[in-house]
C-alpha cells in the first residue's frame, strides 16, 4: 500500500447555497448566488475567465477569508457539513506558481517533510522517507528530493507543490 493510498482522507461533500464574497475596499461582489453541491469523491471543473472568482471560490473553501476590515459573506459554504473555517485541516490549495511556498535554499525533500513535520504527522526521520513516498505519488523520481527548486522544471515544482500540500 502506498503513502498516499494509507494517509488519504476520506473525500469531503461541498455544498454553497446562495453563497458570495465581496472583498473589503470592493464595491462589486466577487461571487453572488453560487449554488454547488459536489458530492464526496465527485470530481468537477471550476473553469472561467480571470477575475470570475474561481480563486475567491477556492479560498473560501480553504476557509482563508475572513470577513472582517469590510468584507462580507452572504449564503451559506459548507464543506462536510461545517464551515471551511472549522475543516481547514482538511483542505489544501496548490496555486499556479509553486514557486511561492518552496524555499530557494531547501532541497525539495525537507520542503516536503517540513510539512510533515509541522502537522505533526512524522518525526524528522520517517519525514524522509515519506517525502520520498510522497514524490512517487505524484510521479516524480524520488531521487529529486535532493534537487533544489531551481533545479526542476516548471512541472516538476507544480508537482512537489502538490506533493506538499499532500503531505500537509
Amino acid at each position: 500500500m502506498t503513502l498516499a493510498a494509507a494517509a488519504a482522507p476520506r473525500p469531503a461533500e461541498i455544498d454553497a447555497s446562495g453563497w458570495g464574497w465581496r472583498h473589503a475596499g470592493r464595491n462589486a461582489w466577487a461571487l453572488r448566488g453560487i449554488d454547488l453541491h459536489v458530492d464526496p469523491g465527485e470530481r468537477i471543473l471550476l473553469l472561467g475567465p480571470s477575475g470570475a472568482g474561481k480563486s475567491t471560490l477556492l479560498l473560501g473553501l480553504a476557509g482563508l477569508l475572513s470577513a472582517t476590515g469590510g468584507a462580507e459573506s452572504q449564503g451559506r459554504l459548507l464543506l462536510d457539513g461545517r464551515p471551511p473555517v472549522d475543516s481547514r485541516d482538511r483542505v489544501a490549495i496548490v496555486f499556479q506558481d509553486p514557486d511561492g511556498v518552496l524555499d530557494p535554499r531547501m532541497r525539495i525533500g525537507a520542503t516536503i517533510a517540513e510539512a510533515l513535520v509541522a502537522h505533526r504527522m512524522a518525526g524528522r526521520r520517517a519525514a524522509a522517507e515519506q517525502a520520498r513516498a510522497l514524490l512517487t505519488e505524484v510521479g516524480l523520481d524520488p531521487a529529486l528530493a535532493a534537487r533544489y527548486p531551481h533545479q526542476l522544471s516548471g512541472g516538476q515544482r507544480q508537482r512537489v507543490g502538490l506533493a506538499r500540500a499532500l503531505a500537509a
